[in-house]
């Protein structure tokens, strides 16, 4: 089942909103940005159950989880910026 929906979403048309978002780049942002965001949630689970309990542990973690949110929205929102700036009634494509 999930093979036939794969070839399904592979073999659909782009559109023109699908054209665009391949030449803006969106497709460079977003799974870049989804690897760092799991990356920096890994990484403060693997923290919270190695570190001994303290304020040590309390701040590796806030730093984890906040340069990771930092560095999330920094590779995410030009991507985020590309997909709203098309118009889809300029297109022609409305969904």
């Amino acid at each position: 089942m999930h093979a036939f929906l794969l070839g399904v979403l592979v073999a659909a048309p782009l559109g023109p909103v699908g054209a665009t978002v391949l030449r803006t780049g969106i497709t460079r942002g977003f799974p870049p940005a989804l690897a760092v965001g799991a990356g920096a949630i890994t990484a403060a689970v693997l923290a919270w159950r190695r570190l001994p309990p303290g304020r040590t542990r309390t701040l590796i973690l806030l730093a984890l989880l906040i340069g990771g949110f930092i560095l999330y929205r920094w590779l995410r929102d030009p991507a985020a910026a590309a997909i709203e700036a098309v118009n889809p009634a300029g297109t022609g494509y409305l969904g």
